[in-house]
């Protein structure tokens, strides 16, 4: 039925002045999760949903436990991104994309799926274009339980985290995100995209394999250029045990620095969130 693992709320939360409030909604395998930031750029909710990943009516029964049981995902907001996550997504430098040839592109390195539809969005200080495909039935089913949303890729918001992240450290870097058996993982070379891709990962060695061939496949030394980590994993894991091998420089990402607020977060991982935090950006 789900339970909640992770609940911070603000005393300043105001039911009254929600219609200012920006709501980011990030559906995962087994997981809702969600973040509210009022009007002062201030988090001032997060709550983790969990849920069966065996369930076949994941969707459906995700959001129709999750609304009926939470009173505040409930309330009218001023701004609604709601993201999900799946494998199908590629970039483009902008200079070669087309409008209209979205679907081309994207199944001229993907599978084109049954029932599906093909989105494209810029993500104009990296100088691309996100392409991904969700399924057809994905857009009804969301605005039933949320009519005003913005339906999202998360890898969006990831790319968009990705820049943020080049503004504040280094003009050289990887990124790297693990969340529901996915590796997503990106790396930038003085200042500008080198690499993009997500990959499916059971085991630690799978996520070592992919990481050490994303820094191969752009001739970047993991010896020398450091690797950023966002989302489900812990710092004493066996994932972080055997990159540690290999990448000689391995950081955890902190809180945005455009988001205020940050010591009501001080006693959770936050970089288990850190994508869900960009996810309001994408309503700009």
């Amino acid at each position: 039925m789900g339970k909640i693992i992770a609940d911070i709320t603000d005393s300043r939360f105001n039911r009254k002045l929600t219609n200012l409030y920006k709501l980011s909604v990030h559906i995962g395998a087994d997981s809702l999760v969600y973040c509210i930031i009022d009007s002062l750029k201030r988090p001032i909710l997060l709550r983790h949903w969990q849920f069966d990943p065996n369930d076949q009516e994941h969707l459906s029964a995700t959001l129709a436990t999750a609304t009926a049981r939470d009173p505040f995902i409930r309330a009218n907001y001023g701004q609604v991104q709601v993201a999900l996550d799946t494998k199908r997504i590629i970039v483009v430098p902008r200079v070669l994309f087309q409008k209209g040839k979205e679907s081309e592109l994207l199944y001229a390195l993907t599978s084109p799926q049954a029932d599906e539809e093909v989105h494209a969005h810029p993500v104009d200080p990296l100088g691309i274009q996100v392409i991904y495909a969700l399924p057809k039935k994905i857009r009804p089913l969301l605005r039933e339980y949320f009519p005003l949303a913005q339906v999202q890729h998360l890898g969006h918001a990831f790319l968009l985290a990705l820049y943020q992240q080049r503004i504040q450290v280094d003009e050289t870097f990887a990124l790297a995100e693990l969340q529901h058996q996915q590796l997503r993982i990106a790396l930038v070379q003085e200042g500008q995209l080198q690499f993009f891709n997500t990959f499916k990962v059971q085991h630690a060695k799978d996520v070592l394999y992919f990481t050490i061939l994303a820094y191969k496949m752009v001739d970047l030394d993991p010896l020398e250029v450091p690797l950023w980590i966002c989302g489900h994993v812990l710092s004493d894991s066996n994932v972080v045990k055997q990159l540690a091998r290999y990448v000689h420089h391995i950081e955890w990402v902190a809180m945005p620095d455009f988001l205020d607020n940050q010591e009501l977060f001080a006693h959770i991982p936050t970089h288990f969130y850190y994508t869900l935090f960009h996810l309001h950006l994408l309503g700009k």
